[in-house]
């Protein structure tokens, strides 16, 4: 019996050694794969080196990846693990810390301060936890596991333009473990479409610059169609007729003044509907008995952070602190 697991044990250890191995050789063809094709698009051979030398595997990379699936919870739990009185409290004394500046930024950019805060606030929570990954390695092993290839594959090279133009040390150059960085969490590619020198000294910095972070942030939604006229929508009293319609009319858009028409229309924020959002047409969406109506920079958000609880939670937090 003994000699049986022994032999047991034997053959899964060689098992998981001849995976490790052939997992060894695939990401080391990868690896100089894209190496290669680093050369090929025109950084020299010295500064490539550098960058790869400092690629190893790691499969953490693709456990935190397929955790996103597994990881099931409300909305209200979600919502309640990032946003609390502490962090409300918090995140007004921010807006009133920068309230020139904001203004200013609004100015430019036709953001509201409110939602500037609010990403700032659950993104990096203020600045304060940008991540410590190393950002190349990141990218790297999550094109390797190939799940998103193309895009890590994109985002992999956009980081490798981002370190030559800011004169960056690989080494430092760290961030949340899917590839994010800075106090407004940028990917790569988004940085280097957004990222605002907004104090013009030369630098787009949002690792440590909050007037360079606060205009990024604007910026990214500016261009990306925010409305300034507009919230991102309302929370409303959930009658069980209007969570009926909600689920009858899912992912349809409807007119506001054809909505409030059909049904009374209670803000739990007692804000009355203006003729600038009676004219838009919005989304219903319920989530645990609770019911919102949504207009469209609900979803410019969305193009921030694909996820419905993300979107919700950032306006739920900036309509708190405005």
């Amino acid at each position: 019996m003994q000699n049986k697991k022994l032999l047991l044990l034997s053959l899964i250890l060689a098992f998981i050694t001849a995976c490790s191995n052939n997992n060894n050789n695939n990401f080391s063809k990868y690896k100089n794969k894209l190496q290669q094709q680093t050369i090929k698009l025109g950084y020299n051979v010295e500064f490539t080196n550098n960058i790869f030398s400092k690629i190893h595997f790691d499969d953490s990379y693709s456990f935190n990846d397929q955790k996103q699936f597994t990881k099931k919870q409300s909305f209200n739990q979600y919502y309640n693990n990032a946003v609390n009185n502490l962090r409300i409290k918090k995140a007004k004394n921010k807006l009133q810390e920068h309230h020139n500046l904001l203004n200013n930024i609004f100015t430019k950019y036709q953001v509201q301060p409110e939602y500037i805060i609010a990403l700032f606030a659950i993104e990096s929570n203020f600045g304060t936890k940008t991540g410590d990954f190393p950002v190349l390695n990141s990218l790297f092993n999550l094109a390797y596991e190939g799940r998103r290839r193309k895009f890590f594959e994109y985002e992999f090279f956009a980081a490798l333009k981002l370190i030559k133009e800011n004169k960056l040390n690989p080494n430092k150059y760290e961030g949340s473990w899917a590839g994010a960085s800075g106090q407004c969490q940028f990917m790569p590619s988004t940085y280097l479409k957004y990222a605002s020198d907004y104090n013009l000294d030369g630098k787009r910095d949002i690792w440590h610059d909050k007037e360079d972070v606060f205009a990024s942030i604007a910026n990214y939604l500016h261009q990306i169609n925010w409305n300034p006229n507009l919230p991102f929508g309302y929370e409303i009293i959930a009658s069980p007729e209007l969570i009926s319609y909600s689920k009858k009319i899912k992912n349809k858009k409807i007119s506001l003044a054809t909505l409030t028409k059909k049904f009374p229309i209670n803000i739990i924020q007692k804000t009355k509907l203006n003729q600038i959002e009676l004219t838009e047409k919005v989304n219903l969406i319920t989530y645990d008995g609770r019911l919102f109506i949504l207009f469209n920079n609900f979803h410019v958000i969305k193009e921030w952070n694909n996820s419905n609880y993300f979107a919700l939670t950032i306006g739920l937090l900036a309509e708190k602190i405005k």
